[in-house]
């Protein structure tokens, strides 16, 4: 099978960096030492701390905006905060962690950090685009990166980080698909609209596997709205399981601990997102490698090797996404599959869709 629809920025993309391992989450943020060089942001839901330590004396300075939580209120935040701690280990350069509870003031932030003379500032998701385009345009000299989100401006000094999602979930999909015995599995998000790629990749990844068994395979949807609550996440798990699915696939951040609780009790399985620990009721886990990723931009961006104004797409090919080796769950030959799914999103004779018109696409191929 050949589908090789890729739409839009996606095209054409070319990676940073080829990531080598996946680096696990550990909990070292709390070390952080208090600081406040950005000064007052106006903003009481917001902190600012300063990172790692410094071996090396540098004038060199950089911010890191979580402008959704704190470092440890999603993985994706706590994946950032270990790459900046690293980053700043590593080079002695000065990184500020800047915390806020909403957007809201993140204008005032962007300006605050730049005037506190940072050189490179980082921010978090596609909902800061417009905002973040704004503070580019106005300080020229300062790179900014925006992880997770696309950039289809012409900012030279403006950088989007994007996850091909889609890949890694085509493999969870893929996985459910051949580990459901109810031929009914689910997808839960934590909010509507943000984890789209995942939604469909996975859903092309179970009709993949249900035209290999020769067998209809049916796929429930659900959004908790929330990506910190485990109790909602465990009740629409469990919900979902005595409805006789019997693999649920759940990207929603830390309430995905509620999802796996409803698996062991209820005796099914879970694909989890992010997951670092294998457990008994937990097939695999799809993963992105955040933490090498911001290191390594970082470490590019103030040696002046960088070249920005666009988007870099992270995916299988680059190890920037993925699925874990080692799931003592899953039978080998399932496995071997897998293996060989790997290889063929990598030469691109199977593109997981990532949007609802690629998916329709995906769908005629087969």
């Amino acid at each position: 099978m050949k589908y090789n629809e890729r739409k839009g920025k996606e095209r054409g993309l070319s990676p940073v960096h080829r990531i080598k391992k996946i680096v696990l989450v550990s909990s070292c943020l709390a070390c952080l030492i208090p600081f406040s060089a950005c000064g007052n942001t106006e903003d009481p839901a917001s902190s600012m701390q300063e990172a790692g330590s410094s071996p090396v004396v540098s004038s060199q300075k950089m911010a890191f905006i979580f402008s959704s939580g704190t470092t440890e209120s999603s993985p994706l935040n706590q994946m950032a905060g270990e790459g900046m701690n690293r980053f700043a280990e590593s080079t002695g350069i000065r990184v500020t962690h800047v915390e806020t509870a909403n957007t809201e003031n993140l204008s005032s932030i962007l300006e605050t950090c730049a005037k506190d003379g940072n050189q490179v500032i980082w921010t978090i998701g596609a909902g800061a685009k417009d905002i973040v385009s704004q503070a580019a345009v106005q300080h020229p000299d300062i790179q900014y990166f925006l992880l997770d989100g696309e950039w289809d401006g012409t900012q030279p000094n403006m950088t989007g980080i994007l996850f091909r999602d889609e890949e890694a979930a085509f493999l969870a999909g893929y996985l459910a698909g051949w580990t459901t015995q109810t031929n009914k599995v689910a997808f839960i998000g934590g909010i509507d609209g943000t984890v789209d790629r995942a939604l469909y990749g996975f859903r092309a990844g179970v009709r993949y596997a249900s035209e290999e068994k020769r067998e209809t395979i049916a796929v429930e949807i659900e959004y908790l709205d929330t990506i910190t609550d485990a109790n909602i996440a465990k009740t629409q798990a469990r919900s979902m399981y005595q409805d006789n699915c019997d693999v649920i696939f759940s990207v929603a951040g830390t309430a995905n601990a509620g999802v796996e609780e409803a698996a062991a009790e209820n005796g099914k399985w879970m694909i989890a997102s992010e997951q670092t620990e294998t457990a008994s009721a937990i097939l695999a886990s799809t993963f992105r490698n955040v933490s090498n990723i911001v290191q390594s931009l970082s470490e590019q961006a103030v040696s002046s090797q960088f070249t920005g104004g666009q988007t870099y797409s992270y995916g299988l090919q680059e190890e920037g996404v993925g699925l874990t080796e080692e799931n003592p769950n899953v039978p080998e030959e399932t496995m071997t599959k897998i293996a060989s799914l790997i290889e063929q999103i990598k030469d691109e004779t199977i593109s997981p869709p990532f949007s609802q018109e690629s998916y329709q696409l995906f769908l005629n191929t087969l």
